[in-house]
């Protein structure tokens, strides 16, 4: 890769692993508290409603700020422009869930969700003043500041969260934090930007922004209605009890799946739209696809193979019923940071048509699949969402190929190595867990992952894999560089 590249890349996973470290660590700890505090029907009620949250948000951006990452130069007018639409649409989705909120508890037949809908919106409403602050940042690679806001915005509606729970308000407690959370990050990425809105709006401006933003706001509301829906049919087709469960295996993947999105597939759609030859855009996506698969697939197959005791251990025995369906979506799970990277690959070269065709294709199959699945319990239909994801990614791989020169078979040669050395570990890890000598979880779980990782280094240098030691020489070479300033 080339070294400015190479600079940008390490800097932004360095404060992406930062700010992800803090955030997560402090999200894990906040995460216990409330699975002890709160029911798993609690849990689904808000669970219900995140379908609606995802919609909102893809309104909100609207794919104006993907435009302002990716365009060469932009000027204060057009930030501005994109920042009043986003309020403005803001506003309308507020009152408008606001008055469907009894149809949508009507819907669920659970009146409950009338009062959770009217605050739960509000958080959509705050979400809009940071669209363009965030796009700033994200165009000019400062991971610093987003992680920072982030973080503290973490923190805060955390504990938001854990005292409403403590005081007996239950699934008001994960909407007073989804609320502080939006609230905190709109105040700080505005007091925090060097960019402040003027009072105007150009329309000559928004159309120009809106033709490239058109298409990745279809695909973005299709990503978001699919990544939701499938909470939408677990609960109205088994109610909130068996949605809490669902969802509790649907989010505890996130743990490692979005400290991967968010330290490394993140940061790859600005730094790709700086690249401008193909060897070097192939060059630098082959060695980052590679480097993902190093890490995502060993942590998914090992959370896979302890998903009884990280159950256990952190939600109490009260979750265990969520232990298949975490089995499932680690499995789903290894396909999503693949989808990011290659996506974000495909729109840095501002081939926005054929990023929605592909999207429509890969959601159709998801589509089938859903409908499939109806006809089964929860369990099978998230079993066949796992085969249409994996279906989805190949589709992608075939198409990102042809952009960077390369083919389909090329890419999947990439990630094959550290997937199929991963399944090796999982072998060894899951004979221990079987032996009848562990009296204590957690020693069972630790030795476990420790086992898995000696292995997984071990079968790495044996096979020579390429990611194994690129990374080894990376870390050397910051090393030697540092003891040398210093």
């Amino acid at each position: 890769m080339a070294d400015q590249i190479k600079s940008q890349i390490f800097s932004g996973i360095k404060w992406n692993s930062i700010g992800q470290l803090v955030r997560q660590s402090y999200s894990i700890v906040i995460s216990i508290i409330l699975a002890r505090l709160l029911l798993p029907e609690e849990f689904g009620l808000v669970a219900m409603l995140f379908i609606f949250a995802e919609l909102a948000n893809a309104f909100v951006n609207s794919g104006l700020s993907a435009s302002l990452i990716q365009r060469k130069n932009i000027s204060s007018e057009e930030c501005s422009t994109v920042f009043y639409f986003s309020i403005a649409v803001a506003l309308f989705l507020y009152v408008l869930f606001y008055l469907s909120a009894p149809l949508i508890a009507h819907f669920y037949e659970n009146d409950a969700l009338i009062n959770l809908v009217k605050f739960y919106a509000l958080g959509f409403l705050l979400r809009s003043f940071d669209v363009v602050p965030n796009a700033l940042f994200t165009r000019n690679l400062n991971y610093k500041t987003i992680n920072t806001i982030q973080s503290v915005a973490s923190i805060s509606s955390g504990v938001v969260a854990v005292c409403m729970a403590y005081l007996g308000y239950g699934p008001y407690s994960l909407v007073g934090q989804a609320i502080a959370l939006s609230a905190v990050s709109a105040i700080m990425s505005n007091l925090l930007s060097n960019w402040k809105p003027t009072f105007v709006f150009s329309i000559s401006k928004f159309k120009e922004m809106y033709s490239f933003g058109v298409r990745i706001f279809f695909a973005s509301l299709l990503d978001k209605i699919f990544n939701a829906i499938d909470n939408m049919i677990i609960g109205k087709l088994f109610g909130a009890n068996i949605l809490g469960f669902y969802n509790r295996g649907k989010s505890t993947k996130d743990i490692p799946v979005r400290n991967m999105v968010n330290i490394a597939t993140n940061i790859v759609f600005p730094i790709f739209s700086k690249i401008d030859s193909i060897n070097e855009l192939r060059s630098v996506f082959n060695r980052y696809i590679g480097l993902i698969s190093y890490v995502i697939c060993p942590v998914m197959l090992m959370l896979f193979i302890t998903s009884d005791s990280f159950i256990y251990l952190l939600f109490s025995e009260k979750w265990m019923q969520s232990v298949p369906y975490l089995r499932l979506f680690c499995i789903l799970g290894i396909t999503i940071p693949f989808n990011n990277v290659m996506a974000h690959t495909i729109l840095s070269r501002g081939d926005y048509k054929k990023y929605l065709r592909i999207e429509l294709v890969k959601k159709g199959v998801i589509f089938i699949g859903m409908v499939f699945g109806l006809f089964f319990d929860a369990y099978w239909f998230l079993l066949i969402l796992v085969v249409t994801h994996y279906i989805g990614l190949l589709i992608i791989t075939i198409e990102v190929a042809k952009y960077i020169k390369s083919s389909a078979l090329d890419i999947i040669k990439i990630i094959m190595p550290p997937f199929v050395i991963s399944m090796l570990i999982i072998i060894p890890m899951y004979f221990i867990g079987t032996l009848n000598i562990w009296s204590n979880e957690l020693i069972k779980f630790v030795v476990q992952c420790v086992v898995g990782i000696i292995s997984y280094y071990l079968f790495s240098a044996a096979f020579r894999i390429s990611e194994q030691r690129y990374i080894i020489s990376e870390i050397k070479n910051r090393f030697n560089t540092s003891i040398k300033s210093s």
